[in-house]
């Protein structure tokens, strides 16, 4: 900030994710200290990553007098107090990370906005309450809802393989990945083949070949060797992602599907008036909606049967296995059973016993009190550090030979980091609090998925984990990693 300006008056607003939120106010902070400006907070607690008042999780170390504006009527009350323009209101509400700095008032004293400007290391300016932080630490499974594992010996692997319906959506790979373009007509049609080297518990080796949508569950593995799609010449390598996508631990999780559709039906199947034998004279069919027929299996073993009227949206959970599968109207039908599994997504129920969690959770008591645990932050969402899963994993085994220490853990906003690792170690034990959720580009906006507070709690839990490991392993560019390092 410019001495030279008149302002006196800064409203801070935060933007962005912990690490920059937290590095812009200590930047903002230390230049009200040294201008004597008075300094405001706004929107701690309708920010998603934070959903928490400023005063409930920071400890403000040289500015005494600051001032949070906890509510709209707080901040209409201060828009009033120094007559903030009705422009300067309404950036108040759209400010975001290009907005740096802005006066909002044409009148003494002068009003400064202040949201996402220059950043500085929050040492000696502001710290994390240690009562909040204890209380975190003190009850780490607030949010677990038993939908995933949290804790994995990998010597001790047994895992079953699952795929059902399109194995392009299953594995992400596109043709333009295969190499395949519109003019490759012998290839572009045709179903692929997804070819599998694995190794089973008893040590042997086998080899499986499967074909597009077709179906197909391989208990007992202790590990995929290769995986391998496309056809013919045109292959790629996907055995990572079989192992972090296609593979559960059986005795942790159950292989489940979903099912959902929403617009028009007869586009989603391509079956038209003239597949289901219907004319322009059958005026009674004609304009008719007509009925998706689905007999599924659920986990239970229990047979079921919906009807759905066109368009109508739906969504099925818990399927096991899709029997039979009908579209249209009346005795005017086509069978659509091989769609519909095509468009079901393989997915894991919660089947972890309250023993079977008791026992995690008394293994990561004895590691997090009583022995030393290396951890690992891994950024790899919105913004991908270099090197990826394998520069990840070559990090962390280097340190794992050089410390002896065999207990990793993990914090990353990658859903499939996690099974990552206890594919590709051997003779550790690898644990985790947090899960990031599958859907969402940036999981610090994903409020569908988070209740109120949530996401913020669990980023502290894992960065006071991090903080308190032997050893930490940093996603370089990050402002988690920053903030782990950074005594605060």
């Amino acid at each position: 900030m410019d001495t030279s300006n008149p302002e006196k008056i800064v409203l801070w607003k935060p933007s962005g994710g912990l690490g920059h939120c937290l590095q812009n106010l200590a930047w903002c902070l230390d230049e009200c200290l040294r201008l004597k400006y008075k300094l405001y907070i706004y929107g701690f607690n309708t920010h998603i990553p934070f959903q928490y008042d400023a005063f409930e999780f920071l400890e403000f170390l040289k500015n005494k007098d600051i001032i949070e504006l906890k509510n709209k009527d707080e901040l209409n009350k201060f828009c009033d107090t120094y007559k903030v323009s009705a422009a300067g209101r309404k950036l108040i509400d759209t400010t975001n990370y290009k907005t740096g700095k802005r006066i909002i008032n044409d009148h003494e004293p002068r009003v400064m906005l202040v949201c996402s400007a220059w950043q500085k290391n929050t040492t000696g300016l502001l710290n994390f309450k240690k009562s909040f932080i204890q209380s975190i630490l003190n009850n780490p499974y607030k949010y677990y809802k038993n939908d995933y594992t949290l804790f994995e010996n990998t010597n001790d692997k047994n895992y079953t393989f699952h795929i059902v319906g399109s194995y392009m959506k299953a594995l992400g790979i596109l043709n333009k990945d295969l190499k395949i373009t519109s003019d490759d007509k012998e290839y572009i049609n045709k179903k692929k083949k997804l070819c599998i080297n694995y190794t089973k518990k008893d040590k042997t080796k086998h080899y499986l070949e499967c074909l597009e949508l077709s179906e197909h569950t391989i208990p007992n593995i202790m590990c995929i060797d290769k995986a391998i799609y496309g056809i013919e010449d045109k292959t790629i390598d996907v055995t990572d992602t079989v192992i972090t996508k296609l593979c559960n631990n059986i005795n942790e999780t159950n292989i489940v599907m979903e099912f959902e559709i929403s617009g028009s039906y007869y586009k989603n199947f391509n079956v038209s008036n003239k597949d289901l034998g219907i004319t322009k004279n059958d005026k009674y069919y004609y304009n008719k909606p007509k009925t998706l027929t689905i007999k599924y299996k659920n986990s239970y073993g229990i047979t079921n049967e919906i009807k759905i009227i066109e368009k109508e949206e739906c969504k099925i959970d818990n399927i096991s296995k899709i029997l039979k599968a009908s579209y249209g109207i009346n005795d005017k039908q086509s069978d659509v059973t091989s769609k519909i599994k095509s468009m079901c997504k393989s997915k894991t129920t919660k089947i972890l016993s309250d023993t079977d969690i008791k026992n995690q959770q008394d293994k990561i008591k004895t590691i997090t009190t009583k022995e030393k645990y290396i951890a690992v932050h891994f950024r790899y969402r919105d913004k991908k550090v270099r090197g990826g899963y394998i520069k990840k994993l070559g990090e962390i085994k280097q340190v794992m030979k050089k410390s002896g220490i065999r207990n990793i853990f993990v914090a990353t906003d990658s859903p499939l980091f996690f099974n990552y690792l206890k594919y590709k170690l051997f003779d550790a034990n690898i644990f985790r609090y947090t899960n990031p959720p599958e859907h969402g580009i940036n999981i610090h906006y994903n409020q569908d998925i988070f209740t109120k507070g949530e996401n913020f709690y669990k980023t502290m839990l894992d960065v006071y984990m991090c903080k308190n490991a032997s050893q930490f392993i940093p996603s370089n560019g990050s402002g988690f990693s920053s903030i782990v390092n950074t005594d605060i």
